[in-house]
């Protein structure tokens, strides 16, 4: 229950509560959120009730049924219509079954300096976080992103509790048309919290306020690593599964075409470096974590080889190369740069024991069939 209580509660809660909210209308929140909680939760039996409603049950009871000898006049039960669907149960129970199903595959690990992303036994991610003289020199960034704190106010706060809503400016993510789709990514994003903090206890990094007063960070900063962005890590990881739902397409062509999922997570990402909390390095790393996590999901429900990611010396990295003048800034133009390679040279994953996570992959078919209609994909570069 904590696993999803803490990532589902605040993924879920602040992102679909967003999407859910701001796409199912804030009418329904609120006056669906008051019955619902109060009459319809109360009476039936996945809800606490309250005293006064226990103790007129128990009178009805009473009255109702007088002496009982235990016996029962039903044979026996079936399992409820929607079964291998889990219509019967919850969202929140559903994700819980669709975590446990997923979990297992994915195991984060140190190497040397490095942290490594397995899935399975593959190799999916590694990612080595850069050293602290790195972290000061990219202190110019911040500055120069200080400057687009008033513009970006709003989207700062509202990312800051949750970022799907978002992503359903882009395409229906409603309860009525994009049910599964919307789980799919609300799971998407409660995976990708307990494998990122992982990831960020074992690169732990000062934040950017750690380095000097003047960043004065328009939010509070939070207790845990700066490297890699766990905002970065959500967007870029929901971006994959979202343009692997839309189109049938690689994250790779994504960023080579700027899809317009990569570049709200690439928007999601610059945001928090602009309210002073993340060095444009931390993104760029948590864009690598985020994208395999996505890639691997697709390939625990397609049975193709995961497109194996990473951040480092040799790999995608925001180091100036000599003479060309490159920036150290974190870029769409980078992102396209490193799709590009990418599709040159496909990077697939070591091939190693075979995930299999089936509930989830019947969940992924659905949310696909979700997108079947002819409608207009999401905008490209």
């Amino acid at each position: 229950m904590a696993l999803v209580g803490g990532s589902h509660g605040g993924s879920h809660g602040g992102s679909h509560g967003g999407s859910h909210g701001g796409s199912h209308g804030g009418s329904h929140g609120g006056s669906h959120g008051g019955s619902h909680a109060g009459s319809h939760g109360g009476p039936y039996s996945h809800a606490a009730g309250s005293p006064l409603l226990a103790e007129a049950l128990t009178t009805t009871h009473d009255a109702l049924v007088g002496f009982w000898d235990g016996g029962t006049g039903v044979g026996e039960i079936a399992r409820p219509r929607g079964f291998e669907r889990m219509a019967y149960l919850s969202s929140e129970r559903r994700l819980q079954v669709l975590m446990a199903d997923i979990s297992p595959n994915f195991k984060v690990v140190a190497a040397g300096r490095s942290v490594r992303l397995l899935f399975g036994t593959s190799v999916i991610c590694e990612i080595t976080p850069p050293d602290q003289a790195f972290l000061r020199d990219q202190l110019r960034y911040m500055r120069n992103y200080a400057d687009l704190r008033a513009d970006r106010l709003a989207e700062i706060m509202v990312q800051a509790e949750g970022v799907l809503a978002f992503f359903g400016a882009q395409h229906q993510l409603n309860t009525t048309r994009r049910q599964r789709t919307l789980e799919l990514l609300t799971v998407t994003q409660a995976l990708t919290i307990n494998l990122e903090m992982m990831v960020k206890h074992l690169c732990w990094l000062p934040r950017p306020l750690d380095l000097s007063p003047n960043v004065q960070p328009m939010v509070q900063t939070p207790d845990h690593s700066t490297f890699p962005s766990g905002h970065a890590t959500e967007a870029f990881a929901i971006a994959t599964v979202f343009h692997r739902l839309t189109t049938g397409e690689s994250i790779v062509e994504g960023m080579r075409h700027r899809s317009l999922p990569i570049r709200l997570a690439h928007r999601i990402a610059t945001n928090r470096t602009i309210a002073g909390l993340h060095f444009p390095v931390d993104s760029a790393a948590g864009a690598m974590l985020g994208c395999a996590i996505g890639e691997a999901l697709h390939a625990l429900c397609s049975g193709q080889p995961s497109t194996r990611f990473a951040y480092g010396d040799a790999d995608f990295n925001l180091n100036s190369r000599s003479g060309d003048g490159v920036s150290q800034d974190f870029t769409l133009h980078g992102l396209k740069d490193y799709g590009d390679t990418l599709s040159k040279s496909p990077a697939e994953a070591p091939a190693g024991a075979k995930p299999a996570a089936e509930i989830f992959a019947a969940f992924w078919r659905d949310a696909v069939e979700e997108f079947a209609a002819p409608e207009t994909a999401p905008g490209r570069e």
